[in-house]
């Protein structure tokens, strides 16, 4: 059994890493938490590398505190060039000495 650790615990965040790796892996046995742990950004980031950087902290933060197989950040935020603002969001993972990143 791998244990996931997902760096929030806001329940959208974790039933969506629950389903992704439900998906990607129906035969793999997954047991998740989810961990309140600091960004170290804004409460809102507003740069795409804020964004970034609050994911990897989280991931980062997290795998520090907890023992678990993958641990995961994810952070929303936008950019606002004067002409359009854009929503999205950073997941990163960290395993096992590796590093996966993913933008919306």
């Amino acid at each position: 059994m791998k244990k996931v650790i997902v760096a929030s615990k806001n329940p959208v965040k974790i039933n969506c890493v629950r389903e992704v790796l439900t998906l990607a892996f129906p035969l793999g046995y997954f047991v998740f938490e989810g961990v309140d742990v600091s960004s170290g950004v804004g409460d809102q980031p507003m740069t795409d590398d804020e964004t970034l950087q609050g994911a990897i902290n989280r991931a980062s933060n997290v795998q520090k505190r907890h023992h678990g197989d993958f641990h995961i950040g994810i952070e929303g935020g936008v950019s606002d060039d004067g002409k359009v603002m854009t929503a999205f969001a950073w997941v990163v993972i960290l395993s096992d000495g590796k590093v996966g990143k993913a933008r919306t």
